[in-house]
C-alpha cells in the first residue's frame, strides 16, 4: 500500500475531522487518548488495511448464483409448524437439602463466603456552603456594590404596540411589493378616516399569530423585534399610527398603545441579591485559601489530622465501617472519590493522610484510615440461605435435564405425546406457520426449530432444548413450508446476495488462513495475547 493511499485513508477517518477538514489537533489528542505513537498507529491501520483489501478481494472472486439467492430466500421466508412442552425448572426447586450437603458446600467454596474487606476512616470536610452561610457582609459593602453596579439593575423601557401586515416575500418581484404596499396604505387611510385599528388587525392582517388578539403584540423591550420594526415602535408617541414599513415578513402598519419607561431598582429591592453576591465572593476565597491550607497541613503531618483540624479550627469526622462498593447515600463512604482513595495504597497501605479529595459541589476533603478489618470467613448460620437456595436450584436443574433427555427419548420411540403431557400435568402448545423472525415467541425454542430436520407425513421431528433460566423445552417439529419467491423482492433479494457474498468470502478468507497456517512454521505466543 502506498503511502499517499494510507494518509488519504486516515485523512478521511471521521475522529480525526473538524469543520469538514482533517485536523492534525483532533488526530494528535485522538493518538495521545488511546496511548499510540504515529508511527505504531500507522503501522497497525496499515495492517488492518491490507487485510480487509485481502478479505475484499477474495470476496468480490465469490460466485453466488441467483440460485443460491433463491435457495437462501426460501430458507428465510421459509414457515415451520411445531408444539412446545415445557418442563418447568420452579416446579422442582423445592427438593430438600441435606445439613451434610450444605456443609460440604460451604467447605469446598470457601472463598466465595468472605467478607469484604472493610475500612473506617477519620476526615477533614470543607464546604463552600458552610463557609457562606457563616460569611458576614457589612452593609456598607452591599452599599457600595449597589452605587458601583447600580446600572444593572435599570429595568428597560417597554413598549405595547398593535399592527396589522400585509405579507409579502423579502425576494418578492416588484408588481408584488408595490401591490402589497399600496394596500398597507390604504388600510393606514382607513384607520385615519376612523375605522377601528382592533377589527381591520382582526380581519385583514396577516399574521395570524396576532390576528387573533387584534394585533397584539404585547410590551417588549427595544432589539426584541426586527430592527426596523423596533425602531419605529420606538420613535413614536403614544397612541400614534405609523406609516408602513417594510421587514423581511412585508408592510407593518403600527400602533402604539402604551409606554412604560424604564426604572432603576430601590436599594432595598436588591439588598438581598447584594449580599448574597457578597457572600459568595468572600467564601470563594476563602474557601480556596483554607483548601490549599488543609491539603499543606495534611501532607507535612502524614500521620494525623489533628494539626490541620486545629490550624483551620475544623472538627475531625468519623465515618462507620465501609467496603471497596462504598455504601450508597453516606457522607462520605458513598462517595466514589473518597472511597477510591481511602483504599488505595498510599492511605491503605502507607498509614498516611490523603491528598485533597474533590467531591464536586465545592466539597472537599483529606481522610486517613482509623480502622481496618480484613476479609473474614462468614459463619455458616449467616449463609445457609443462599446454599440451600443454590443447591435447590443445581439439584432441580439435573432433574429437570435428566427428565427432559428421558422424555425425549420416550417420545422418539413412539410414545404418545398426550400420554406424557398428563403424566407431567403439562400442556402442549401449538406454534403454527411460524417464521425464522417470529416475534413474540421465545428464540431459544424457535431457533431450535429451525435446525430440526424436516419431517415426514404425519411423523413429527423431536428434540428438546434447555432454557437459560433451567427449564427444558420439549419440541415435535410437524410441517415446513417452503418461502414463497416473487418478484415484487428485489432489494431483498440483492441484501440477500450481499450476505451471502460476505458469507462465503469469510469461508473462503478462513480456508485460505488456515491452509496457509498449515503449511508454514507458526509459533503463536499466547502468554503475550
Amino acid at each position: 500500500m502506498a503511502d499517499a493511499q494510507l494518509v488519504a485513508a486516515i485523512q478521511s477517518q471521521e475522529a480525526f475531522r473538524e469543520n469538514n477538514g482533517f485536523s492534525q489537533d483532533a488526530y494528535d489528542r485522538w493518538l495521545s487518548s488511546q496511548g499510540f505513537t504515529p508511527g505504531s498507529f500507522e503501522f497497525e491501520f496499515r495492517r488492518g488495511l491490507l487485510t480487509e483489501q485481502l478479505f475484499a478481494g477474495i470476496a468480490r472472486s465469490t460466485i453466488v448464483t441467483q440460485g443460491d439467492v433463491e435457495r437462501a430466500l426460501q430458507r428465510a421466508r421459509q414457515k415451520r409448524t411445531y408444539a412446545e412442552l415445557r418442563i418447568p425448572l420452579d416446579k422442582y426447586r423445592d427438593a430438600p437439602v441435606s445439613d451434610e450437603a450444605v456443609e460440604a458446600f460451604y467447605q469446598s467454596n470457601a472463598s466465595r463466603f468472605l467478607t469484604p474487606e472493610m475500612v473506617k476512616v477519620a476526615y477533614i470536610r470543607l464546604s463552600l456552603g458552610d463557609i457562606a452561610k457563616d460569611m458576614e457582609v457589612d452593609e456598607a459593602e452591599i452599599r457600595s456594590r449597589y452605587e458601583v453596579s447600580v446600572a444593572s439593575f435599570v429595568e428597560p423601557e417597554q413598549r405595547h404596540a398593535r399592527h396589522i401586515l400585509v405579507a409579502v416575500a423579502k425576494d418578492a418581484e416588484a408588481e408584488m411589493v408595490d401591490a402589497a404596499q399600496t394596500t398597507a396604505d390604504g388600510l393606514r387611510e382607513r384607520i385615519q378616516s376612523g375605522e377601528a385599528f382592533e377589527e381591520l388587525a382582526t380581519t385583514e392582517s396577516d399574521d395570524p399569530g396576532s390576528a387573533a388578539q387584534a394585533g397584539d403584540l404585547g410590551y417588549f423591550t427595544r432589539g426584541v423585534m426586527d430592527p426596523r420594526f423596533g425602531d419605529v415602535v420606538f420613535s413614536i408617541q403614544e397612541g400614534g399610527v405609523s406609516d408602513p414599513i417594510r421587514t423581511d415578513f412585508g408592510f407593518h402598519v403600527i400602533r402604539l398603545e402604551e409606554i412604560r419607561k424604564g426604572k432603576s431598582k430601590s436599594f432595598e429591592q436588591v439588598r438581598d441579591v447584594l449580599r448574597s453576591e457578597i457572600q459568595r465572593e468572600k467564601a470563594e476565597q476563602a474557601f480556596f485559601e483554607q483548601a490549599e491550607r488543609l491539603a499543606n497541613l495534611s501532607f507535612e503531618n502524614p500521620d494525623t489530622l489533628e494539626v490541620a483540624a486545629e490550624a483551620l479550627g475544623l472538627k475531625i469526622e468519623e465515618t462507620d465501617y465501609f467496603s471497596r462498593q462504598g455504601t450508597t447515600g453516606a457522607a462520605v463512604a458513598g462517595e466514589p472519590a473518597a472511597v477510591r482513595v481511602a483504599f488505595g495504597t498510599e492511605v491503605l497501605e502507607g498509614g498516611n493522610n490523603s491528598e485533597l479529595v474533590e467531591l464536586g459541589g465545592d466539597r472537599v476533603l483529606v481522610l486517613r484510615v482509623r480502622d481496618r478489618k480484613p476479609p473474614s470467613k462468614q459463619e455458616l448460620s449467616e449463609v445457609r440461605a443462599t446454599i440451600v437456595s443454590e443447591l435447590q436450584a443445581e439439584t432441580a436443574r439435573k432433574s429437570v435435564r435428566e427428565l427432559g433427555v428421558g422424555v425425549l427419548a420416550r417420545l422418539r420411540a413412539g410414545e404418545s405425546r398426550a400420554d406424557i403431557a398428563a403424566e407431567l400435568g403439562a400442556e402442549w402448545v401449538q406454534r403454527d406457520a411460524v417464521t425464522r423472525s417470529e416475534a413474540g415467541l421465545p428464540g431459544e425454542t424457535r431457533q431450535v426449530a429451525f435446525r430440526m430436520p424436516r419431517p415426514a407425513a404425519n411423523q413429527p421431528v423431536y428434540d428438546g432444548v434447555e432454557t437459560g433460566r433451567g427449564d427444558f423445552v420439549l419440541l415435535a417439529l410437524q410441517s415446513v413450508e417452503p418461502g414463497e419467491l416473487d418478484d415484487s423482492a428485489m432489494e431483498e433479494r440483492e441484501s440477500l446476495r450481499e450476505t451471502l457474498i460476505s458469507e462465503l468470502g469469510r469461508q473462503d478468507h478462513d480456508a485460505m488462513t488456515a491452509a496457509l497456517r498449515e503449511n508454514a512454521k507458526v509459533v503463536v505466543n499466547e502468554q503475550n495475547l
